[in-house]
């Protein structure tokens, strides 16, 4: 990847692994769900359960590429720093530690962000774990949230644009960056941690989602006496967006089956039989297809399907959407979802597909998608 002089070519390079690393993710994550069914003694759950943390863990990692090889859209809602930052609190003591303090300053008045709310709390904690790594022993991070007002006079601001930002900045007192390295921070696989983990992934990925936001990033640092990292985004002036989120907000269930025929059609084995597996022990009766050929030759020659869950970029020449189209050809009452190693924003706009499509992303917990079923085949029986 290093070699390679085309950003195309990386792209493409990323997203292969990224989609690969998410099968091998899903197939992870359900061999461990069934472990944990089963009656284990204490210390064996403990550690099937650490299993799955840090398998979640590692999925940040294949979004990560993924996100770099393809710009993805952000789903926006309306966001509270105050309340994003309370919320995250003990979850950032666990990273500090006992030798290292926080200390949380939020703003008096309750502002609002417009963003992607997983992106932005994964922003957070990036640059709060980049703090921590700064201070190996000791120290203390401080957050604190305000409003700001961007009118280009100000130091470091002349190209921002000008309006009304929220400021989310985060401080330490760690070993600092020089010049140098402060310049570089922000660039794709730039790191200095050589001899430790670090893919050099973390800034750039919040630098991207910055851009994405409408918002800017600066950093403030002295060698030996700690770094300063500023955040601008634009601050949102209504609650409207809010309101309507919260009247969207219901628990759904997971669901059985009630004996519904599902045809499954996925390349990569491992994942065709353990998802196979999860879904006959939840009461529906499964046909496996590992390629397309197989998956029409199945919908030709059955007479009935409720529902076709299939990969969208399958290793033989039929792709996924041509399986779903000779589907909705033999079946236009059945429901269908797509499943894919890529982020579902990079399927929609490969496929062209509307709002009305069903999409998940790899690697999903077996419970994601049998609510994703659950509901996909109440609405088609509504219809």
């Amino acid at each position: 990847m290093k070699k390679s002089r085309n950003k195309e070519d990386v792209g493409e390079q990323l997203s292969e692994l990224g989609h690969e690393f998410n099968n091998l993710l899903t197939t992870i994550l359900a061999n461990l769900r069934f472990a944990r069914q089963e009656d284990l003694s204490y210390t064996a759950r403990k550690h099937v359960d650490r299993a799955a943390e840090f398998t979640v863990r590692a999925a940040d990692l294949a979004y990560y590429l993924l996100a770099l090889s393809q710009k993805q859209n952000l789903v926006l809602r309306v966001v509270e720093p105050n309340e994003v930052v309370k919320n995250l609190e003990l979850r950032l003591k666990k990273y500090l530690g006992k030798s290292r303090g926080i200390k949380i300053l939020p703003s008096l008045i309750r502002h609002r962000i417009y963003v992607d709310p997983i992106e932005f709390e994964k922003t957070l904690i990036a640059l709060c774990i980049n703090s921590c790594e700064a201070m190996p022993k000791y120290g203390e991070i401080s957050i604190r949230i305000a409003r700001h007002e961007v009118d280009g006079a100000q130091p470091g601001e002349k190209n921002y644009k000008k309006g009304d930002y929220v400021l989310i900045e985060i401080s330490d007192n760690g070993v600092g960056m020089s010049e140098a390295v402060r310049k570089k921070a922000c660039d794709p696989f730039f790191t200095t941690k050589k001899d430790v983990k670090g893919a050099g992934m973390g800034l750039s990925m919040v630098s991207d989602f910055l851009k994405q936001s409408g918002g800017y990033i600066r950093i403030d640092s002295v060698y030996n006496k700690g770094t300063t990292v500023r955040i601008l985004l634009p601050r949102y002036l209504s609650v409207s967006e809010k309101q309507a989120g919260a009247a969207r907000k219901r628990a759904t269930k997971e669901r059985e089956g009630s004996g519904e025929t599902i045809l499954l059609v996925e390349d990569d084995i491992n994942v065709l039989r353990v998802v196979g597996q999860g879904l006959k022990a939840k009461n529906y009766d499964v046909l496996l297809a590992g390629d397309g050929q197989k998956a029409i030759n199945t919908i030709l020659a059955e007479k009935h399907i409720d529902l076709l869950v299939t990969d969208v970029f399958l290793v033989d020449d039929i792709s996924g959407r041509e399986v779903a189209q000779q589907f909705h050809k033999s079946f236009p009452k059945s429901g269908i979802i797509f499943c894919s190693g890529y982020h579902e924003d990079v399927v929609r706009k490969k496929l062209s597909l509307g709002k009305e499509s069903e999409v998940i992303s790899k690697p999903y917990e077996l419970r994601t998608l049998l609510m994703k079923m659950s509901q996909r085949l109440k609405e088609v029986k509504q219809k």
